[in-house]
């Protein structure tokens, strides 16, 4: 398993083989309802039942975010405050555990921005893309006829307004960057449609009544079970690879006891360290006394991540300690690549990506502790406007079990 699994990963966890995966889910679901007539309401469900491998796990997270040679200081500091902030407040992590886990963790400085500024001329002698795809210079201004005066076909040699040199004016690049965005930004979705039965009379039954079930308001306020974020694929193919980053931590910290009874195998006497047919490798693989072999484990992911370990030794202790389940965090570097590659989509300043806009949703709505069922529908409808013609996914969170995600 060992020696297939980056094939494997690599093959399983590509965004395409991901959304095939749950639309043919949906679709075997579908087919279901109309043979059995039901079928559940979402595709997958995982359980996160220990915090403390959630922050472990974020803790990864940030130091590959921190280390990353493909993303340059300030995008280093944006994903990882991303991956504070997200995961923390998804997964309801106090203060304490998670400043606990990542204080020791060195994010630079400020300064450092100014010495990894990205140039705005590429090696290739292309400019870069400005965000909003605008070309304010002077090549913008040879091209519009409209504001350099620049005469047309049908235009007469008296009825030019300015020079062929002239660039266009500040106003007109601001006017014209400002309808683009309000273009790009979707609409608030508001809560004006049913709230109330025109004509409606409460009749007073066994039990007297409240105030409010005289007034027969429809869509009262209820403490909520769950929370929902309405997701695009990158969200959703996000915490696929975060959940199995967590699933296979926790199957590390089960086998504990698996890895205990090798380890006491380990320092049996064997007659062939003695004549020295074999060497001991038991230098650093064995725990201290306060030492668990999970923390162990962490230590060394750690070590790897950072580059300090090199990957043969890195391999070897997970392959004797954990014969069935180490071969899982080989390619941990991998995973977390990937990570930081959609969580740099997920927190980008591109305005025409909706990413952001999809997450800041959430993070409104975790905040409240009551909901409405006209609320949901809000949240629904607000993130078709933001995906439009894409794929939506609904990932819930409910108490410790979380359903991902439900694709619609």
């Amino acid at each position: 398993m060992g020696i297939h699994v980056k094939s494997q990963d690599k093959k399983y966890f590509a965004q395409k083989h991901l959304v095939d995966s749950i639309k043919t889910k949906h679709e075997e679901q579908r087919r279901q309802r109309s043979t059995k007539g039901r079928a559940p309401k979402y595709q997958f469900a995982f359980k996160f039942d220990d915090q403390n491998i959630i922050a472990d796990v974020l803790r990864f997270m940030i130091l590959y975010a921190t280390t990353a040679s493909q993303h340059n200081s300030s995008e280093k500091r944006r994903i990882s405050e991303f991956f504070e902030k997200f995961i923390a407040v998804f997964f309801d992590l106090s203060d304490e555990l998670v400043t606990h886990r990542i204080s020791d963790i060195d994010r630079g400085t400020p300064d450092d921005d100014l010495d990894d500024s990205t140039p705005m001329e590429l090696p290739n002698g292309r400019g870069r893309r400005p965000v909003n795809g605008k070309k304010n210079d002077l090549r913008r201004g040879v091209l519009d006829r409209g504001r350099n005066g620049t005469r047309g076909r049908g235009q007469k040699e008296d009825s030019a307004t300015g020079s062929k040199e002239s660039t266009p004016d500040v106003e007109s690049i601001v006017e014209d960057d400002a309808g683009d965005a309000v273009e790009d930004q979707a609409p608030e979705v508001t809560n004006e449609r049913w709230a109330t039965v025109p004509g409606a009379v409460a009749v007073q039954g066994t039990r007297p009544l409240d105030a409010e079930d005289l007034e027969m308001k429809a869509d009262r306020p209820f403490k909520r079970e769950w929370y929902s974020l309405y997701g695009n694929q990158t969200i959703y193919v996000f915490f696929s690879i975060f959940q199995t980053l967590y699933r296979r931590f926790q199957e590390i910290k089960e086998s504990e006891q698996e890895a205990v009874l090798e380890g006491i195998r380990a320092r049996t006497a064997k007659p062939a360290k003695d004549i020295g047919l074999i060497d001991d490798k038991n230098d650093y693989f064995g725990p201290s006394d306060d030492e668990s072999y999970y923390s162990r484990t962490l230590a060394l992911v750690e070590d790897f991540v950072n580059g300090e370990l090199e990957e043969a030794k890195y391999q070897d202790f997970l392959r004797h300690y954990y014969l069935k389940k180490g071969w899982q965090l080989y390619t941990v570097t991998e995973l977390l690549k990937q990570l930081c590659k959609l969580g740099a989509a997920c927190s980008t300043n591109d305005v025409k990506d909706k990413t952001p806009d999809l997450i800041e949703q959430f993070y409104r709505d975790r905040g409240s502790k009551e909901t409405t069922y006209n609320s949901e529908i809000n949240l629904r409808k607000q993130a078709d406007k933001y995906i439009k013609d894409g794929e939506l996914f609904l990932i819930r969170w409910v108490c410790l079990l979380i359903a991902l995600p439900i694709y619609r």
